[in-house]
């Protein structure tokens, strides 16, 4: 049976994943200056669509109202951390998903691969 986490407004969850057997989920720089780009785009309650945006000027883009705060982050080249605030109620599920989903899709593309990218869903503690 899955364990189901519970977030609450106000808390700080630290959030890890990793690659899908360990693998390399950031090949280079270029990858991960799209996570971050993601970490700003993804917090928010408007919806985006990354080849409609301009390069260079992904944080000018008016993502809504903050969902988590984004207190630390850290790359690793096969799993990322994250420590989060959660601001609106839902914003850290609702942040993660739009996250994974986003920069699955971008790796599998840029990768000509399918299937998940990550191990598991995000842990948190």
């Amino acid at each position: 049976m899955a364990r189901k986490i519970i977030f609450s407004e106000g808390e700080f969850y630290h959030i890890y994943n990793r690659g899908t057997d360990k693998r390399v989920v950031f090949n280079n720089n270029h990858d991960k200056h799209r996570f971050l780009k993601l970490l700003f785009l993804c917090n928010g309650n408007n919806a985006f669509h990354f080849r409609e945006l301009i390069t260079g000027q992904e944080y000018q883009f008016n993502r809504g109202e903050k969902i988590v705060e984004i207190i630390a982050y850290c790359l690793m080249d096969n799993h990322y951390h994250l420590l989060l605030k959660e601001v609106k109620e839902g914003g850290v599920s609702t942040f993660m998903h739009k996250l994974g989903v986003s920069y699955c899709k971008y790796f599998n593309k840029l990768n000509e691969r399918t299937g998940n990218l990550f191990e598991n869903k995000f842990k948190a503690k």
